[in-house]
């Protein structure tokens, strides 16, 4: 795939609970950060900092714009029940093609109306179960 711009991203996620993912209308911007906790384990007679890894983690941040037509992120947001969703990072053709990202998640988001603007849609989320990469 190589170097690439972000433009032909997509979202998709299962905004009702229970239901199918689906593509997330008007995102702009997706965020993802895989980490691992980090234990120091220094003892006497090391001459450097020692470290072992822990458990995984994945969290991130979206935004994008608002839309009316759509529920976005507003139910998940609330009612706490964790969320499948699919990352593609460039979508060629259909959807289900080339590299993408996936797991369940918690979702929160924020939404902002400004008097000279467009109305955004900002969030976060936290990973519920392990995240995949595929390709």
């Amino acid at each position: 795939m190589g170097a690439m711009a972000g433009r032909d991203g997509r979202l998709y996620a299962n905004i009702v609970s229970g239901g199918e993912a689906v593509p997330i209308p008007l995102v702009a911007s997706f965020d993802l950060t895989a980490e691992a906790d980090q234990y120091e384990v220094t003892s006497y007679g090391d001459t450097f900092k020692q470290f072992v890894a822990g458990l995984p983690s994945g969290s991130g941040s979206f935004s994008g714009y608002y839309d009316d037509t759509s529920a976005q992120f507003y139910t998940a947001a609330l009612d706490g029940v964790a969320r499948k969703f699919y990352f593609y990072p460039k979508t060629t053709g259909s959807p289900g093609t080339g590299q993408y990202f996936w797991g369940t998640a918690n979702f929160s988001m924020s939404l902002s109306f400004p008097v000279d603007g467009a109305a955004t849609i900002d969030g976060s989320w936290s990973a519920r179960t392990s995240i995949g990469k595929v390709g």
